[in-house]
């Protein structure tokens, strides 16, 4: 079944339109702990070691729209990289300038998910995670934005 045949009712269709995007700006938080350290080799005579380090929030944000360029079209690639880089900054925006972003991303991280099991209880129906993660973790994100912006995943270029 499609994810949008598991959102019918219009109340649980405002509620995941808000919290997808939610819920992905706190996962790249979250992700944005973990590094991925790659060492150089030796830089000097007196052996120093230089490295590059990168978030795995930047790595998860760039991979991330490969899925729809390789199951979708070129087309739906560009439109979730664009997604995905706005996302990601709007996480480091955040990361940058609240104190407290680890404490307030875990409040929105369970909150958003909360609002989400309470809009499905309203439609009556369980969410699509439930059947399967790349309904969750690809899906989902698509779908808010085919919500918002009403394309379709056949339109093209």
């Amino acid at each position: 079944m499609p994810y949008q045949d598991y959102h019918k009712n219009s109340i649980n269709k405002f509620i995941h339109v808000i919290c997808i995007p939610l819920i992905m700006t706190t996962t790249i938080n979250f992700l944005s702990i973990l590094k991925l350290r790659i060492t150089n080799h030796k830089t000097s005579s007196k052996n120093i070691h230089s490295y590059n380090e990168y978030g795995y929030d930047s790595i998860i944000a760039t991979i991330f729209p490969l899925y729809y360029f390789i199951f979708y079209s070129n087309y739906i690639g560009m439109i979730m990289t664009i997604f995905s880089y706005f996302v990601y900054k709007i996480g480091k925006i955040w990361r940058n300038n609240d104190t407290n972003w680890w404490k307030n991303t875990i409040i929105l991280f369970i909150n958003a998910w909360a609002l989400q099991f309470i809009g499905h209880f309203i439609e009556g129906n369980r969410p699509a995670f439930f059947y399967g993660m790349r309904m969750s973790v690809f899906e989902a994100p698509l779908y808010t934005l085919q919500s918002l912006f009403s394309f379709s995943v056949n339109d093209n270029l």
